[in-house]
């Protein structure tokens, strides 16, 4: 074989595999098993609330979906508390929602709390007009309550010192204050305690109902009196990010000097304490921002998650 006729089959060779390597991906990818669209997906509807409505008419108990969505018992097993979200400088239509069966708890900027029929969710979204998107509520958690923190932090040498905490103001924000009464009766809280309920609006602090749901307030109250205990203790029962405004609101208009929520909420920022807004609805940090702002210290529980959540570099 001649010099030129070698390199004709150098090159023959050579590209022979190319047009293998070329062609094979191709070929693969034309036989890639796509995965169908999501079945009873809507476009103005979260994926829970749709399979939420979908086992509601196929005959399944969906209390206790509701119950675990918003950590608490629903007070109708037909029907679900959810944000209905609109565009900023739009309204949603009240009277096609009142038509549907639905009952609205609450609003704020953007954002229309409000009890829906579970059976009427797909209408709700197609016929009520405003509305951009529905989605369950920013449930707030209540994290693990343990506390030496009088021993451990040496509190009763201020106590005896005459630091008690007398004439400030503390706010517990909480999920639900489950034996509270017993804890008055035990001399474990003391019986000026003030209960305000923010999860109606406006707020009630007409001695509401607040032993329901959960005895963490009841705990995190009690460290705070062995803490503080000539301060004045306001017991707010919250259970998610509109509850959670209104009772900053509350605590700003009535002279509290510190806030304290043993609680937190998921999936609503990116974990940096920056304030943000999704089409003018705020995350939690923008409420605690405006509370210091408004000269109040707001006291956060932290660390209770730190084996359970990763946060990338």
């Amino acid at each position: 074989m001649n010099i030129a006729g070698f390199r004709k089959f150098i090159v023959v060779f050579c590209f022979i595999p190319m047009l293998y390597f070329f062609f094979l991906p191709v070929a693969f990818a034309q036989n890639l098993n796509i995965p169908p669209p999501k079945e009873n997906s809507h476009p103005k509807m979260s994926s829970y609330l749709g399979k939420l409505e979908k086992e509601y008419k196929e005959g399944t108990s969906a209390q206790r979906m509701v119950a675990q969505s918003m950590n608490i018992t629903p007070h109708d097993p037909d029907k679900v508390t959810v944000y209905l979200m609109s565009e900023p400088g739009t309204s949603i239509d009240e009277d096609a929602l009142y038509d549907l069966g639905a009952q609205i708890i609450k609003q704020a900027d953007n954002v229309t709390k409000a009890e829906v029929p579970i059976g009427m969710l797909t209408a709700v979204a197609d016929n009520v007009k405003g509305i951009s998107f529905m989605k369950t509520p920013d449930k707030l958690i209540p994290v693990v309550v343990t506390s030496e923190g009088v021993d451990l932090t040496e509190a009763d040498m201020y106590h005896n010192a005459g630091y008690t905490g007398s004439g400030v103001k503390i706010a517990v924000f909480d999920v639900g204050f489950i034996g509270l009464s017993g804890a008055i009766l035990n001399d474990e809280l003391p019986n000026n305690v003030v209960k305000v309920d923010c999860t109606v609006q406006p707020c009630n602090s007409n001695n509401p109902s607040i032993e329901n749901t959960s005895n963490h307030g009841t705990a995190v109250a009690e460290i705070i009196h062995d803490m503080a205990p000539g301060a004045t203790l306001y017991l707010i029962k919250v259970t998610d990010g509109m509850d959670l405004e209104d009772a900053k609101n509350f605590a700003v208009n009535n002279g509290i000097s510190i806030i304290n929520m043993s609680l937190v909420v998921p999936n609503t920022n990116f974990y940096d304490g920056e304030c943000w807004s999704l089409s003018g609805f705020s995350n939690p940090v923008c409420t605690a921002d405006d509370a210091y702002a408004n000269n109040i210290l707001w006291v956060n529980s932290a660390g209770n998650e730190a084996q359970r959540h990763y946060e990338a570099d």
